[in-house]
C-alpha cells in the first residue's frame, strides 16, 4: 500500500501544490450552502493544496454511487490518522468498517462504550468532522472517521466499484476529500478495480 500511494503523492506532486492543475468540481446538486458538508466542498481547494494522501474505506454511502451516474453524493469513510497512514493494514482497514457498519445495522453485539459511539454516528449522518474509532474496533491504531463528496466523474469508472479510496486528510481541517482518479496511477487504478471482484 505504502508503495501505490507514493505514487498519488508523487503524482499529485510536492505541498503547497498549484490548484491551477487541480479540478475542483461542482458541490452536489441541490446541496445548501449552509448544510455541513458543504464545508467538505469548501474546504476541497485547502486540501488539494497542503494535505497528505491516505488510504480510506467507504463505510456507508448514498445508494445513488453504487450505480453509474454523474451526481456527486456522500459517504462516510473510515481512515488512519496521519502519523499512521502508511503502515495500517488494508485488510484491517476493511475490518474496522465493516464492525463499524454492522454496529449501526445493529448486527454487531456492543458495550456501553460503542453503544454510545454508535448513537453520535446516527444523530451526526452528515459529520463532516473528524471523530476518533474506540480501541475495541481500530484495535492497536488510531483510526478516524468523516464524511466526504464523492464525485463519480473523478473515480476510474462513474461509480463505487470498490470501497477503497484514497484520500487527502490534513491533521488541522476537519473535512477530507477524495483523491481524483487521475492522479492516482495506472498499478493504483487497476487494483482498485480488481479489490471490487474480491470483496463482497
Amino acid at each position: 500500500m505504502r508503495r501505490l500511494l507514493e505514487g498519488v503523492r508523487r503524482n499529485l506532486g510536492p505541498t503547497p501544490r498549484k490548484l491551477a492543475g487541480l479540478p475542483h468540481p461542482t458541490p452536489p446538486a441541490g446541496m445548501d450552502c449552509v448544510h455541513p458538508l458543504w464545508r467538505a466542498h469548501e474546504a476541497l481547494s485547502f486540501l488539494t493544496r497542503d494535505s497528505e494522501v491516505l488510504m480510506a474505506v467507504v463505510i456507508t454511502a448514498h445508494e445513488c454511487l453504487y450505480s453509474p451516474g454523474e451526481n456527486a453524493a456522500f459517504a462516510r469513510a473510515i481512515f488512519p490518522s496521519v502519523s499512521d497512514g502508511d503502515y495500517y493494514d488494508l485488510d484491517d482497514l476493511h475490518r474496522a468498517a465493516v464492525e463499524i457498519e454492522q454496529l449501526l445495522t445493529g448486527a454487531l453485539p456492543v458495550d456501553k462504550k460503542l453503544c454510545d459511539f454508535a448513537s453520535q454516528l446516527r444523530v451526526t449522518q452528515a459529520q463532516v468532522g473528524k471523530v476518533d474509532v474506540p480501541r475495541a474496533i481500530a484495535r492497536f491504531q488510531k483510526l478516524q472517521l468523516s464524511c466526504l463528496v464523492v464525485y463519480p466523474s473523478l473515480l476510474p469508472r462513474p461509480y463505487l466499484a470498490s470501497v477503497f479510496l484514497p484520500v487527502l486528510v490534513h491533521p488541522d481541517i476537519e473535512p477530507i476529500a477524495m483523491v481524483p482518479a487521475r492522479f492516482w496511477g495506472e498499478e493504483l487504478t487497476r487494483a482498485w478495480i480488481e479489490l471490487s471482484l474480491e470483496l463482497p
